[in-house]
């Protein structure tokens, strides 16, 4: 059996499990050292939904095709055709994303190439092309224009000579790839293009600044502004063609900027911003009236959990699913962990450039992107940069989920902030929510903060509310009421009337006052009122000796197997959430009026 055969064989044999669900074989890739020996494989495995499974393969210590992963390198990791290459030294090379494009120009009798996917060319050994006549031919999308630009700069580097397909002239779909062009070629002409017909496509010298800008979802934001071997990119004012703000919602939230959403623990935060989520996935309507374009959303939670928690307040939102992505595990040196905010935004930015029109990105909590001393301005703002950098290069608003500071009442809200003044200085847009002592009833606020980009005030009263979405299943959702008038630090001045009414209470107190406010919409799970009361820094010996007094019902869950602590007994709790779940039924959006508050329901 030659090397071939024995490598088809073991690849079938690893892919069993997945051709018994469906998927199929499109490719097996061999990468080559310059003497034509196979150094690993990648195989590629897709499903009739578009599902892809791409991995790398390779030998063990005993020469057997057995594992996932590939070997390692010490200059880099080869590219593909490199036999091919080093024969054909007086040729060309086109560097294509994806084995697939770089076969179907091979087999017109071109030299093509590529490292791999959009993220893997910092990796890869480009040594052999220095000084060669390159073509670049760039996938139509953010993520391909990325890999061109990152291409670009390292083999401007090696001395290349490199010349770009003008992708922009090829009146490609998004996301189109030079197979595409192949097709389309072939049906418009009749016949499979020819070297000749490749060599008269439009050329370029330069990516200008202008090339790396996503026009699929009419967006004008730079995707790479690359700084790789000291290469700094300079633009004249005279090539920037002024712009307005590209607003999701007119004065709160702006595509392409950094949004913080700090308040009170127990204000229902996290709701409010599924709640926004809900309406950008069905293109509704915002608490004001105003119509939002429908887009898609990205959601990192770094404390709840997407199955028992943010999905079911998505659907009692009114979300539509499909429209929602959650970020999961991070792959990184052959092992599987847990997303980090702090080191994995640059490879979440590639991912979620292949999300069609991503309109909004929420990270709970934004602090977690802080790989340093939250309280320090400059560490802060060194470790928010490639989220704004996200923001702007993907034209999606970004919602980082925060705290308010313990205390300081009647101060600035962005002073409230938890952790550096950098936090609030850095977001353009600052939303807040507190919940106010008015009277026999308190009410609920959410406000703007800060604005460098529009107006600064204003906001809405609202009421957090519960219904059950599935059998057993109970989960939060948000009413907003009537438009209020005035900046944030006259909306959220008003005394902490949580403690004995000026602000002196004891520790216990505190602590009954603070599960009073976390539990009036509902039970919650126990670790969750651990992290918020140490977030609001409450001791545990208070928190327990509250519980007792306060004769809260502790209640292991038959469907997760979590505690939960419920402030209510069943009789009241069933009838908060009938009311509840009518309310619901009564409003026309995941955002209406609440007629406690207003009887000017909207019209949508």
């Amino acid at each position: 059996m030659n090397e071939l055969d024995s490598i088809k064989k073991a690849a079938r044999s690893i892919t069993a499990p997945l051709r018994e669900a469906g998927y199929v074989s499109t490719g097996l890739f061999l990468y080559k050292d310059e003497q034509s020996n196979v150094l690993y494989v990648r195989l590629r495995m897709e499903k009739e939904n578009s599902n892809k499974w791409i991995r790398p393969f390779s030998r063990d210590d005993y020469g057997n095709w057995t594992l996932l992963k590939e070997p390692s390198f010490t200059d880099g990791k080869p590219i593909y055709n490199l036999d091919l290459i080093a024969k054909s030294p007086d040729k060309p090379v086109f560097i294509v994303e994806g084995e697939k494009c770089a076969n179907a120009l091979t087999e017109l009798g071109l030299i093509a190439t590529t490292s791999g996917g959009a993220s893997s060319a910092k990796d890869a050994n480009w040594q052999i092309l220095a000084g060669r006549e390159v073509v670049i031919w760039a996938d139509n999308d953010p993520a391909g224009l990325l890999y061109a630009n990152e291409v670009n700069v390292i083999l401007s580097s090696l001395n290349s000579n490199i010349n770009l397909i003008d992708v922009t002239a090829l009146n490609l779909q998004p996301k189109g790839d030079c197979v595409d062009w192949l097709h389309q070629f072939k049906d418009i002409h009749g016949r499979n293009p020819t070297n000749v017909d490749i060599r008269a496509i439009p050329f370029k010298k330069d990516l200008t600044q202008r090339d790396l800008t996503d026009s699929n979802d009419g967006c004008d934001a730079p995707i790479l502004n690359e700084d790789t071997n000291f290469i700094v990119n300079l633009q004249c004012a005279a090539d920037i063609t002024p712009k307005p703000i590209n607003w999701l919602w007119n004065g709160w939230l702006a595509k392409g900027k950094l949004h913080i959403f700090a308040g009170q623990a127990g204000t229902g935060k996290t709701t409010i911003a599924i709640a926004l989520a809900a309406t950008i996935t069905i293109g509704g309507r915002f608490p004001d009236g105003q119509k939002c374009p429908q887009g898609n959303v990205l959601i990192w939670s770094g404390e709840d959990s997407s199955a028992d928690t943010l999905v079911p307040r998505l659907i009692a939102a009114g979300a539509d699913l499909h429209n929602i992505h959650f970020v999961g595990d991070t792959f990184a040196n052959h092992e599987l962990r847990s997303f980090d905010p702090a080191t994995d935004m640059q490879p979440l930015m590639l991912k979620a450039a292949s999300i069609h029109n991503l309109a909004l990105l929420i990270i709970d909590p934004i602090v977690s992107a802080v790989a340093g001393d939250s309280h320090k301005n400059s560490e802060v703002r060194r470790a928010l940069q490639p989220v704004v950098d996200f923001g702007e290069k993907l034209n999606c608003a970004v919602l980082g989920i925060t705290h308010f500071s313990k205390g300081g009442q009647g101060k600035d809200p962005l002073e409230r902030v938890t952790g550096s003044l950098a936090f609030g200085a850095l977001a353009r847009v600052v939303l807040a929510t507190a919940k106010i002592e008015d009277g026999d009833k308190p009410k609920r606020i959410f406000c703007r903060a800060k604005s460098n980009i529009g107006k600064d005030d204003g906001g809405f009263e609202y009421e957090l509310n519960q219904m059950e979405v599935s059998e057993g299943i109970f989960s939060s959702y948000v009413s907003f009421g009537d438009a209020i008038e005035g900046s944030a630090r006259e909306l959220l001045a008003e005394p902490d009337n949580r403690l004995n009414g000026d602000g002196s209470g004891s520790a216990l107190d505190e602590a009954k006052a603070f599960l009073k406010e976390l539990l009036a919409n509902g039970e919650m799970a126990s670790k969750s009122i651990d992290d918020e009361a140490k977030e609001a820094g409450l001791s545990k010996a208070s928190l327990k000796r509250a519980r007792a007094l306060l004769n809260i019902k502790v209640t292991k869950s038959k469907l997760d197997g979590r505690w939960y602590w419920r402030l209510f007994n069943d009789g009241e709790q069933a009838q908060i959430i009938k009311e509840a779940q009518q309310a619901h039924i009564n409003n026309v959006s995941p955002l209406s009026s609440f007629k406690s508050i207003s009887n000017n329901v909207m019209e949508f």
